[in-house]
């Protein structure tokens, strides 16, 4: 007996704070064509979501390749290339899919179930969807209905499906299969924009799909109808701030992607240009590599917690406290009080000089170097990591500073002998088995103590939202006391466009259809 579900759980998000759908900013009636130009800070590493979790992946290719389901503004998971949403059966082993008809790729073949069951194949095999398909059966039932058979219940698994970080996009089953594990860096796939060029470490050209086929419904978030009202999109690899904005105001870009806290008073000041803060924005954390000897020793783990001071370090990171705030929260208020949890909050923010040279004494520390790994790419996460090793400094750690840019980085993020700790941002998901950082597959390889290990192990088979809260509230105050990373603050990062830029509606990342320049 099978019986239709959206999921077991309804977001309850804050009113306004993720009220991007159907705004537009200004009053200009929707145009095509023209060429939008997106100033970013660094090349992508790749262009295949199924193999990177990094932020930029997603927002380029979010573009070119689509998802079985996507959120709407209030965070609710709607169909994408699905027909609807799952039929579940009542044990929650079983999920039936219904696929769209008549969806082209940009190849110009049609999807169907096949491109489903290869692509979700390869995504379990390489990707984050290994946390979640592992051992699972994954089969074409007819050419329009895909059925999944877990050995046990993934609560999060529809949403997870419709979750963009290391996204479960659908290809060809054809370029799976020549692609194999190697990344995908020209996809194809059934999104409004293809694929034009990419000139690695210069620029990626997209251009309008014409025989796009989407969803009707209105824009609203990450689903809806997709309208690709421009001919082109350019991302610029430009990784200067100051580049960046300086050529938004000249007019040589449209849009300065990750501009920089200090310039928001100038930008909302100017009237030829406007900001847009991303909430709920990410967490920025300094993320421990558990691979690590050294870090594999929680007296370390506990003296470094207790020697940083949050408010300065974010202060200097940003350059501005309206784009942070200070959280002992992993999951941020943005996405409702279900999962907003204070539990471990004393292990939040210490910034207790003579607390942390006592704990590093006890520890067994022999001085050997802490590999702070960072890139200029991404001025807040260098600036960051200068006051954080000058904060750790100062009560005995020996800081060194590994920087690259960020494609670089992000290969020696996936090499654990290489680094120690990384401070960086990382997307939140609204539900804690969805935030990779807090798993062992993930960059950071972390396992947990035995109490953080079983409190979510049960909160995966817990469906019930007031035993989730609570259970959650004993995973989180358990990492807070192993040290799993080093919480600093909920950031929002800033966007800034020309004022001859309008967006229909938008979510939380950075998205150029349902875009028009005057």
């Amino acid at each position: 007996m099978f019986r239709s579900t959206s999921r077991w759980l309804v977001f309850t998000l804050l009113a306004g704070a993720l009220a991007f759908g159907a705004t537009a900013f200004g009053q200009a009636e929707p145009k095509s064509g023209g060429v939008l130009r997106v100033a970013i800070t660094g090349d992508p590493p790749t262009l295949d979501p199924h193999t990177s979790t990094a932020v930029i992946v997603l927002e380029v290719t979010s573009h070119i390749a689509e998802n079985l389901y996507a959120r709407n503004a209030d965070g609710q998971v709607q169909p994408m290339l699905a027909a609807s949403l799952p039929q579940v059966s009542a044990d929650g082993l079983t999920y039936t899919i219904a696929i769209r008809e008549g969806v082209p790729f940009q190849d110009g073949q049609i999807l169907d179930a096949d491109d489903v069951v290869a692509s979700l194949d390869r995504w379990r095999r390489i990707g984050i969807g290994k946390s979640y398909l592992a051992g699972a059966e994954i089969t074409a039932a007819n050419p329009h209905t895909v059925v999944l058979k877990l050995t046990e219940p993934v609560g999060v698994l529809t949403s997870v499906l419709g979750w963009t970080e290391g996204a479960a996009v659908i290809y060809p089953a054809s370029l799976v299969e020549s692609a194999g594990d190697a990344p995908i860096d020209a996809p194809v796939g059934t999104g409004p924009y293809r694929l034009k060029e990419w000139r690695k470490g210069q620029d990626v050209t997209l251009v309008r799909f014409t025989d796009y086929v989407g969803q009707e419904t209105e824009p609203s978030g990450d689903a809806g109808r997709k309208n690709a009202y421009l001919d082109e999109i350019r991302f610029i690899v430009v990784p200067d701030s100051a580049t960046r904005q300086a050529g938004l105001e000249s007019g040589e870009y449209d849009v300065n992607y990750r501009a920089a806290a200090s310039d928001l008073e100038l930008i909302n000041s100017s009237s030829s240009m406007y900001s847009w803060m991303m909430k709920p924005g990410y967490n920025y954390i300094a993320v421990i590599n558990h691979a690590s000897p050294l870090m594999q020793n929680l007296e370390v783990r506990r003296a470094l917690q207790a020697a940083i001071d949050v408010y300065p370090l974010a202060l200097g990171a940003f350059g501005d406290d309206d784009v942070f705030a200070l959280t002992s929260s992993i999951v941020p208020r943005e996405y409702g009080a279900m999962f907003n949890d204070q539990a471990g909050a004393e292990l939040y923010d210490i910034g207790d000089t003579a607390l942390a040279k006592s704990i590093l004494a006890a520890s067994g520390y022999d001085g050997t170097p802490i590999r702070w790994l960072t890139s200029r790419d991404y001025d807040y996460q260098y600036r960051g990591t200068l006051i954080a090793v000058d904060q750790t400094s100062k009560v005995g750690f020996n800081g060194e500073i590994i920087v690259r840019d960020w494609a670089t980085t992000v290969q020696i993020r996936s090499d654990p002998t290489k680094w120690d700790i990384f401070i960086g941002n990382f997307t939140i998901a609204p539900e804690p088995e969805m935030i990779p950082y807090l798993g062992s597959k993930y960059l950071n390889h972390y396992e947990g103590s035995a109490a953080y290990q079983d409190a979510m192990k049960r909160l995966e088979r817990t469906t019930d939202v007031a035993d989730r809260q609570q259970v959650w509230a004993e995973a989180q105050q358990a990492f807070y006391e192993d040290v799993g990373a080093i919480q600093l603050v909920n950031a929002f990062l800033l966007n800034a466009y020309s004022s001859k830029v309008h967006v229909q509606a938008r979510y939380f990342l950075f998205q150029a259809w349902n875009t028009w320049k005057e």
